[in-house]
């Protein structure tokens, strides 16, 4: 399975980009900044697109990318709780972006919407998947992904799966613990806690990607996710734009 990172970070700048991947060069998972960071080739790659949740910055880009790959024949399946499809559906409906469920046309759409269900898993392409509930300010998922040889992804609080890697978001560093909570991010600290849960319970914990850093933030969460990860004995990397991550 490669993995690349997309962008690594909770907001777009000349050197930073949203939180997103790419699995294979055929999923996605957001698309806040896929087609920014993708060329036209790579978009015209992508066959399904699982978007977490219904902010901006994990969907902006969706009309760029159905603009840009209208005319290559073939449908990108969306997979997202029924209220992020909802606002796609009022975002894309004709009067400032397209209708993609009906342009080029009705019988073969740009974009085919798929409503999900936490807990309940599903086969995509040759992938295993699986959505899990996530704490945050409006409806989310993370995704599991397994392909055919047994390799796992994560994009998820959940540290008890058995995945070979996890990408968690560390928005903010500990001095921000507050707003944090009240955002339903995670800082170095609640990671921690977190972490230090699961390991009495046993839990088999994968390799950790750190991403969806708030880049004001940027040093103190390194220094501090640097912190846990030595004292924990953790796996950690932090993700970057254009990472390429081979499992």
């Amino acid at each position: 399975m490669e993995i690349r990172v997309i962008g690594a970070h909770n907001f777009e700048t000349r050197e930073t980009r949203h939180t997103c991947f790419i699995i294979d060069g055929v999923i996605a998972i957001d698309a806040g900044s896929i087609a920014s960071g993708c060329n036209l080739d790579q978009l015209n790659g992508l066959e399904a697109i699982l978007l977490t949740h219904r902010h901006f910055d994990h969907v902006r880009d969706l009309p760029t990318i159905g603009i840009a790959t209208l005319e290559n024949g073939h449908t990108i399946d969306v997979y997202a709780l029924v209220e992020t499809i909802d606002t796609l559906k009022k975002l894309m409906d004709g009067s400032l972006y397209p209708d993609f469920t009906r342009r080029p046309s009705k019988a073969n759409p740009k974009f085919k919407y798929h409503d999900i269900s936490s807990g309940k898993p599903w086969k995509m392409l040759e992938y295993d998947v699986v959505a899990v509930d996530m704490p945050h300010a409006a409806p989310t998922v993370g995704y599991m992904i397994k392909d055919a040889r047994d390799v796992s992804f994560g994009y998820t609080g959940d540290t008890g799966a058995r995945l070979n890697l996890l990408a968690i978001e560390i928005t903010f560093s500990n001095k921000n613990s507050d707003r944090a909570e009240q955002s339903g991010h995670l800082t170095p600290g609640s990671f921690r806690a977190e972490i230090i849960a699961a390991q009495s319970r046993g839990a088999n914990l994968p390799n950790f990607l750190v991403v969806h850093r708030n880049i004001k933030f940027e040093s103190e969460i390194v220094e501090e996710m640097w912190d846990v990860a030595s004292d924990l004995n953790l796996d950690v990397t932090m993700g970057e734009e254009d990472m390429v991550v081979s499992l």
